[in-house]
């Protein structure tokens, strides 16, 4: 199953919209330290796009894409030390790997990523400031809701997983049957052997290769319309030994007999008619290979 939602290669586009985010967040905040706080948005910046194009590079090294995200982490928690330590609001930018993780890469990696952002805040935290009750409530929130985002885009990503898997596997299976069909239909008519199928409720034929319109004579066009009976010489008019073969293939499946066969011309010859019972869709076809038994 292909792993990658469609829109998870427009990375630039989900990078873009944390930009403007921080944009607005960069500017209410007093506590910006300078320049570490723009050396480590320009790290943030360099980490994300390098992650970008890893998977673009190295789709099947999910894990190299992993690390380098998880190091988003460590820029971010830089950032919240040069822009006002744990009261900066910048830490919502764990959100920003997170959500790249859910989005590009499989459930372990996202998981990782997500615990590492986590892990992260929980150390500043506890490194940053002296923890009370409020500090903890205060944490508990912020870790919860990383947790909550992680699992609701996670979500998300599986179910435009799915719909693209399954939409992919429709239309594959429907090539692959439409060229079997295709590949079919060529070695029948390549193999001089004629065969046709007719619908054994009314007996018209449904199908037939092109030995069997030049054994009898008729076109592809004409032969939509014809009644098994109009092929055999035999069949009186009052009566369809047809319509009495498929009850008895019915019980059997399979019967070979000889048949005078009647061509378009009205020219008779014999022939040998191996039928068989096929159904298809809820349908039974009489499935007949026809040859003749001596030249006319």
């Amino acid at each position: 199953m292909d792993e990658t939602p469609g829109w998870a290669h427009h990375y630039e586009i989900i990078f873009c919209i944390f930009l403007g985010a921080l944009a607005y967040l960069w500017g209410g905040n007093a506590h910006l330290v300078l320049p570490q706080a723009l050396y480590l948005l320009a790290l943030l910046l360099g980490l994300n796009f390098a992650a970008g194009r890893c998977l673009k590079r190295w789709p099947d090294l999910e894990w190299v894409a992993a690390l380098i995200i998880i190091a988003n982490c460590a820029a971010v928690t830089g950032l919240l030390a040069y822009s006002g330590a744990v009261a900066s609001n910048l830490w919502v930018l764990y959100l920003l790997p997170i959500v790249t993780a859910c989005v590009l890469l499989r459930g372990r990696e996202a998981f990782w990523v997500t615990a590492g952002a986590v892990a992260f805040l929980s150390a500043y935290y506890a490194f940053a400031a002296a923890f009370g009750p409020a500090l903890y409530f205060e944490l508990g929130m912020k870790n919860g809701l990383l947790v909550f985002a992680a699992a609701s885009v996670w979500a998300l990503s599986r179910r435009e997983r799915m719909s693209r898997w399954e939409t992919g596997l429709v239309g594959e299976l429907r090539q692959t049957a439409e060229g079997r069909s295709a590949l079919l239909h060529q070695l029948l008519d390549e193999s001089g052997v004629a065969v046709f199928a007719a619908d054994a409720g009314s007996g018209r034929v449904v199908a037939q290769n092109r030995a069997t319109e030049e054994l009898f004579g008729y076109s592809r066009a004409e032969f939509g319309g014809l009644q098994v009976s109009e092929l055999d010489s035999a069949c009186p008019s009052d009566e369809d030994p047809w319509r009495r073969l498929y009850h008895r293939l019915r019980g059997i499946k399979h019967e070979t007999f000889a048949m005078q066969a009647r061509r378009k011309d009205g020219g008779c010859w014999p022939a040998e008619v191996k039928a068989s019972l096929v159904s298809h869709r809820g349908r039974d076809y009489l499935l007949a290979v026809v040859r003749q038994t001596k030249v006319r």
